[in-house]
């Protein structure tokens, strides 16, 4: 984990199962997100998708933003079966410097959408990526309070894991 949030939500581990991060309870605890921080090593700093989808939210940093700064959400073609429903995956990249897409957008797996920066609380140029389903309400309705209760964190770990057991049970 690399973030402190306010509030606790779930998140689904490679291992398949779920556990509660947040916010710290009392002296010497605390839980974290599992966003991945990672840093382009293309020299122009090209931030390129880890799956295909739609662009579904574009945000703008606002001045003096201390959170994501430049954002982009995509809601990918894959989808994540928990507790027996399947959910659409949502990847969103943060702190960008800039970015090249607009909502409704489709992308391709590995193309360039935005450029590596340092918008919002950060200091050092990076991605913020944090891989998600939405499993109370509807993206619009979890959009507006920007990853409070109706998301679950997911892994991208244990999304790979049955992405990859899905293709070998097909492939059988």
């Amino acid at each position: 984990g690399h973030c402190q949030k306010r509030w606790d939500y779930k998140v689904i581990m490679p291992d398949g199962k779920t556990t509660k991060v947040g916010p710290k309870r009392g002296k010497g605890s605390g839980r974290f997100n599992i966003g991945i921080d990672y840093v382009v090593l293309d020299p122009e700093k090209r931030v390129n998708t880890w799956y295909g989808g739609e662009v579904v939210k574009v945000a703008k940093a606002k001045e003096h933003d201390t959170q994501y700064g430049n954002r982009v959400v995509i809601r990918t073609n894959e989808t994540y079966n928990y507790k027996g429903r399947d959910y659409p995956v949502y990847q969103a990249y943060s702190h960008l410097d800039s970015y090249h897409v607009k909502v409704g957008d489709r992308v391709s797996q590995g193309q360039t959408i935005a450029v590596m920066g340092k918008s919002g609380g950060t200091t050092q140029d990076h991605v913020d990526l944090r891989t998600f389903i939405i499993t109370q309400g509807t993206f619009a309705e979890t959009a507006r309070k920007d990853g409070q209760p109706g998301w679950t964190e997911l892994s991208p770990n244990a999304l790979e894991n049955q992405l990859k057991s899905t293709t070998r049970l097909a492939s059988n």
